[in-house]
């Protein structure tokens, strides 16, 4: 019946349209997420050395069709097609030549430089196209260093005015058609011989920055502000490491991250981008820095995720992430904009808002952080640029300067995710610091998430307790225990400080009293350096129980190695925190003491349900310890165990899977902390004592 038809007709205009999941890509493959239902992403594969061409990825919309694929120019396509990648050649090399003469080259291409007579090349002499669209190498120099300033290169891809390079004089770059310049596009010769602004670059629409390009940029940037790098990478010639004076014990970071929410923002790319934010709050926490944190969401309008004014949530990185994790991803509706100036008016209102009561706030000393995470540009709203010029005077910069890099309290950090960004606009907006890069194009927020999963891992950040992350990675070795030393007759032992190390006693002597060599031997990161001094704990007494046929007895098993030379420190060789671990150790231990385990011991192991690793010979001396985020913080020194789990008999038994009864004991640091602190003294980096 006409009453019937009408129901069956209302039951399937209900039923959910799906895209097809039978596309292609010539040269390449296609695949899907959510099969293809509404919101569902289509991407595109190639083969290394391609890109998808026009676009590497499409959304199912609520009609059943994928996103239309579109030129520059506007016109749809209707088939992608996998091109070869293309890296833009050197096009000028002033008193210099070059060879080929090319506008683009192959992957695997090379170009050679070298200079006129009286020029000397700086840089590399030959680089090759690689499968990313860069190139290996650093782009080449030739100069005779007869002018104020040296010649500060030309990147492939631009080229630049002509002119001296004397104090004052200004060089503009541009780039060839279809590739966009990042960085500085004028520098000036200023009155110290260096350039203003950051070093341009060139780069095409479908190549991107690498995570570890990226990671060890913004790494290097951070840890100038926040003062943990090394004194000797400090001294080192062209360092991203500069400007470390601003940040001291008890600084005060403001932390303003901006996620894009807008209507191109799936909801998958979404969760990747919350992935990427809270690995930054917690690699950002990892710093000796009083940080304080603002998260929105904005697409046509801004949202707080969390408000900086809550010191009490805003202020505790727990808060932080789970207000993070609850934000609701459709809580923008239909209002889909990308509304960059509204993020940026929101920061104004709230960095004015500190400025009132600068005092109580201490606004002078607070550190400003603003990072922008997108994968699109400004389409609603005021021009963002206005409202970050707000920021500025406020912060009272007013535009005087040649560069950024004298506003020392403001870093603006800028994320551009995928190909669809307009990389010209949010270049505008990031700073522009000597010797810093502050703008990066990610090719996904997946992408994103490994730069902030490795921006603490940088070479040159000596703060104690701090490792690089354990991934997998053929080839390349990890550091992820920096602190870890071995010691002569198969012991190991722990950096606290450039000049001590901590270790066990027994691997010198079965008494304080028994007589010993001062000179040991420490192994450590890639070189070795050699004690002066040997001090064991002078309570200690391997025989103490001989007498009630005890054979062995290990208590104030501990001993500090003395270097006079200080240990060269690096991501090789870092030391471990000690005492600050003591607010993690919250609880008291449940061990069972006796005479013979006494209170200075700590018990690891574990029970049929829960089992710690458990250490091997060889491992005595070496550190127990805790992590808290991205900080490692030393509470025992490894002493002795009952069961050698590694040893040929053990069967199925290994150390990360040891027998249900097996137990290692590790000398408590709090119960000794009075003798370390008689003999380390101010040298030690001991941590707040919190009870």
């Amino acid at each position: 019946s006409p009453q019937d038809y009408e129901y069956e007709e209302d039951i399937y205009e209900d039923q959910p349209l799906s895209c097809s999941t039978k596309e292609s890509i010539k040269g390449g493959h296609v695949t899907y997420s959510q099969e293809g239902l509404e919101g569902s992403v289509l991407t595109y594969h190639c083969s290394l050395g391609q890109y998808p061409f026009p676009v590497s990825q499409r959304v199912c919309s609520a009609d059943g069709e994928w996103s239309s694929m579109r030129l520059v120019s506007g016109r749809l396509v209707s088939q992608a097609t996998c091109k070869d990648m293309l890296c833009p050649a050197q096009l000028q090399l002033d008193h210099g030549d070059f060879w080929p003469r090319e506008q683009w080259l192959r992957v695997g291409e090379t170009q050679s430089f070298s200079c006129q007579e009286g020029f000397t090349l700086y840089g590399s002499a030959q680089r090759n196209c690689t499968v990313s669209g860069g190139w290996t190498g650093t782009t080449p120099v030739c100069d005779n260093h007869a002018d104020d300033c040296d010649d500060p290169g030309i990147p492939p891809g631009a080229q630049r005015s002509a002119g001296r390079f004397y104090r004052g004089e200004k060089v503009t770059y541009w780039c060839q058609a279809g590739l966009d310049l990042l960085g500085s596009a004028e520098r000036v010769c200023m009155s110290n011989r260096e350039w203003s602004g950051s070093t341009p670059r060139c780069q095409g629409p479908h190549t991107f920055d690498s995570p570890s390009d990226v990671a060890e940029a913004m790494a290097g940037s951070l840890a100038g502000i926040m003062d943990v790098v090394s004194p000797e990478a400090k001294r080192q010639k062209n360092t991203n490491f500069g400007r470390s004076f601003r940040v001291a014990e008890g600084s005060r970071m403001n932390v303003y991250i901006l996620l894009d929410t807008s209507g191109s923002i799936t909801k998958d790319a979404f969760d990747k981008s919350r992935e990427a934010t809270i690995a930054l709050i917690t690699k950002l926490d990892s710093y000796e820095v009083q940080l304080k944190f603002h998260v929105l969401s904005f697409a046509s309008e801004a949202i707080d995720i969390v408000d900086i004014t809550e010191s009490d949530i805003s202020g505790s990185i727990d808060d932080v992430i789970w207000n993070v994790m609850q934000f609701d991803y459709s809580v923008h509706g239909r209002k889909t904009g990308t509304n960059l100036y509204a993020a940026l008016h929101r920061v104004n209102e709230l960095i004015g808002f500190f400025k009132q009561n600068s005092a109580a706030n201490h606004f002078n000393e607070t550190q400003n952080i603003i990072i922008i995470e997108t994968d699109g540009y400004s389409n609603t709203g005021t021009k963002p640029q206005i409202a970050l010029a707000r920021i500025r005077n406020v912060l009272g910069y007013f535009n005087t300067s040649q560069d950024h890099t004298d506003e020392t309290m403001l870093d603006v950090y800028v994320f551009g995710i995928g190909e669809r960004v307009k990389k010209d606009q949010l270049n505008a907006l990031a700073s522009k610091k000597r010797d810093e890069q502050h703008v990066f194009i990610l090719k996904n927020y997946r992408t994103l998430g490994e730069v902030f999963n490795s921006i603490i891992s940088d070479k040159s950040v000596t703060m104690c307790g701090i490792a690089q992350e354990d991934i997998s990675d053929k080839g390349r070795t990890v550091y992820n225990k920096p602190w870890h030393v071995t010691v002569p007759t198969s012991c190991s032992g722990s950096i606290v400080s450039q000049n001590w190390v901590l270790t066990a006693a027994h691997c010198f002597a079965r008494a304080s009293t028994d007589k010993i060599s001062q000179k040991v031997e420490i192994k450590l990161g890639e070189g070795t350096v050699v004690s002066t001094k040997v001090i064991m704990h002078p309570m200690y007494n391997i025989r103490a129980l001989k007498h009630r046929n005890v054979s062995e007895f290990y208590d104030y098993d501990v001993a500090l190695l003395y270097v006079n030379e200080s240990i060269p420190l690096s991501w090789k060789a870092r030391p471990i925190c000690v005492e600050k671990a003591r607010e993690i150790l919250k609880d008291p231990t449940n061990v069972t003491l006796d005479e013979f385990v006494t209170d200075r011991f700590l018990c690891s192991g574990g029970s049929s349900g829960y089992r710690d690793a458990i250490t091997c010979k060889g491992d005595s001396g070496g550190s127990l310890f805790l992590r808290k985020r991205n900080r490692y913080f030393q509470v025992g020194v490894v002493t002795w165990g009952i069961t050698d789990v590694c040893g040929s008999a053990q069967g199925t038994y290994s150390s990360d899977r040891p027998p249900p009864d097996a137990r290692d004991f590790h000398i408590d640091l709090f119960k000794i902390m009075p003798w370390l602190k008689q003999h380390l003294g101010e040298d030690i980096q001991f941590l707040p004592d919190i009870i």
